[in-house]
């Protein structure tokens, strides 16, 4: 360690910086987080047996006002409370999609100049589903 790096060191800790602040000035310019990434986050904030809302502080100290919300922390740490720690997506969220989506994907790519009302009468659905290919997992 050099004395600049000593010197830093000793002066967050005569300070007391939370590791929040800290986190905030190193993080890099451009970095997203995936839902994935944040539920970690949570897990290691339950682990240390922090309550919900300062893990939300916490994170929205770090990524920005707004990153995630406590009932989201909240939500989680009760699934963490009675063991079950799966941080992955359940299957079945949602309600179940009634579009073929490669057959969609299909008659875009087939013709790009067709309106989202055209596509969405040739597959009959609404002109939404359409509209909005992030909802339909495409």
């Amino acid at each position: 360690m050099d004395y600049k790096q000593c010197l830093l060191m000793l002066f967050f800790l005569k300070y007391q910086f939370s590791l929040c602040s800290i986190l905030y000035e190193l993080r890099p310019p451009i970095f997203t987080m995936s839902k994935q990434d944040f539920r970690q986050i949570y897990f290691y904030e339950f682990k240390l047996g922090r309550s919900a809302a300062q893990t939300a502080r916490n994170i929205n100290v770090v990524w920005g006002e707004g990153s995630i919300s406590e009932c989201t922390v909240q939500r989680w740490f009760q699934k963490f409370r009675v063991g079950d720690f799966d941080l992955e997506d359940k299957e079945g969220r949602g309600r179940p999609s009634v579009v073929d989506h490669d057959h969609l994907r299909a008659l875009v790519e087939d013709n790009p100049r067709k309106t989202t009302r055209d596509i969405a009468r040739e597959v009959s659905v609404d002109h939404s589903t359409v509209v909005q290919p992030s909802r339909t997992n495409w």
